[in-house]
């Protein structure tokens, strides 16, 4: 009698692969990271890596990228003595355009409309506070 084992399972030895793709990533997501540095790092080839990685990490590699860009920058975006172009060039967007294209289609607003929203509640918990 035969199981059928999760299709993840069969990738298991390659999994320390993929932590190392996720953690130069994490170290690395505010530098050009092109997929083929990324295998270099994972030490896969790039049709084997581009599968392992949306395998454990049910996204593929650009998007678990741009994700972690777009994350960073909602931690920037209420800090006000910077520019959005300086943000966009803190988190690994080389275009402010692009930047702001990217964090719309993830997070539903615009960069500018996110820093306005956050002032404002910022103002809204002041006077909460203070009344």
């Amino acid at each position: 009698m035969q199981t059928d084992v999760p299709s993840i399972y069969k990738y298991d030895k390659y999994k320390s692969s993929v932590d190392a793709a996720v953690r130069y990533v994490e170290d690395h997501f505010s530098e050009p990271i092109s997929l083929d540095k990324i295998c270099k790092v994972s030490m896969v080839s790039r049709t084997y890596f581009c599968c392992l990685f949306k395998s454990y990490t049910k996204r593929t590699f650009t998007e678990y990228l741009l994700n972690k860009r777009v994350d960073k920058a909602i931690e920037l975006l209420p800090d006000e003595t910077k520019s959005l172009t300086e943000i966009a060039g803190e988190v690994g967007f080389n275009d402010s355009a692009n930047f702001s294209r990217t964090f719309k289609k993830a997070v539903g607003i615009s960069p500018r409309s996110y820093r306005l929203m956050c002032r404002a509640a910022a103002e809204g918990n002041k006077q909460m506070l203070s009344g």
